[in-house]
């Protein structure tokens, strides 16, 4: 069974719900904080999750300042699942 919840930014603080193991960013948030506040309705109370993100070659400059911000490096991948080349 697959379950979906679909929010919009509202839901990024204040809301829990246990054992969310993904979070699917369709639109790349444009301030890191909000992204932290998104990816962390997963992997909370020692659970582990992933937050995946789309990003359209506009937003590429954001995901690489979030990069920088969270000292890790992201996967780059393009549409059909490979690596993509930057």
């Amino acid at each position: 069974m697959i379950r979906v919840l679909l929010v919009t930014d509202l839901a990024a603080r204040g809301i829990d719900i246990p054992l969310l193991e993904n979070v699917i960013h369709y639109d790349f948030p444009t301030k890191m904080k909000l992204f932290i506040h998104r990816s962390g309705r997963t992997a909370r109370a020692g659970q582990s999750g992933t937050s995946y993100s789309i990003v359209t070659p506009e937003e590429i400059g954001y995901m690489h300042d979030l990069s920088i911000f969270v000292g890790r490096k992201h996967a780059d991948r393009s549409e059909d699942g490979s690596d993509a080349q930057n």
